[in-house]
């Protein structure tokens, strides 16, 4: 897991868990729940994949570490535009790994590997 930090330089961002305005910074931990909401990921990843252009106008970077990245109190206490996502973000988050445990089991079978146990409810 990647600490993500991004910035916007001119443009505007707006995602569905954070607004990014020109001199805008983010910063999300690893192991520390981040991205778009699920309404967000379940729309893309259900629609048809189609050529679609984003980010007109916009200039903005992204690095991914490898390491757990510390904002410090100074900068947390001294700009007025902090702001958490709301912690209501992910409350309707839904774990897709569970209805592909039968094919990965199939695979593992195979493999001669252990199963995995289905939890139950």
């Amino acid at each position: 897991m990647a600490s993500e930090m991004m910035g916007m330089i001119y443009g505007t961002y707006a995602g569905s868990s954070k607004t990014l305005s020109p001199g805008a910074l983010t910063c999300d931990n690893s192991f520390v729940a981040h991205g778009e909401s699920y309404q967000a990921w379940k729309k893309a990843t259900s629609e048809a994949l189609e050529p679609q252009f984003q980010g007109e106008g916009t200039l903005s970077f992204m690095f991914h570490m490898s390491s757990h990245v510390a904002v410090s109190k100074f900068a947390m206490e001294r700009h007025a535009q902090t702001k958490p996502p709301p912690e209501s973000l992910w409350d309707d988050l839904q774990g897709d790994f569970l209805n592909h445990i039968p094919d990965i089991n199939e695979k593992l079978f195979r493999a001669g590997r252990p199963l995995i146990e289905i939890p139950s409810a």
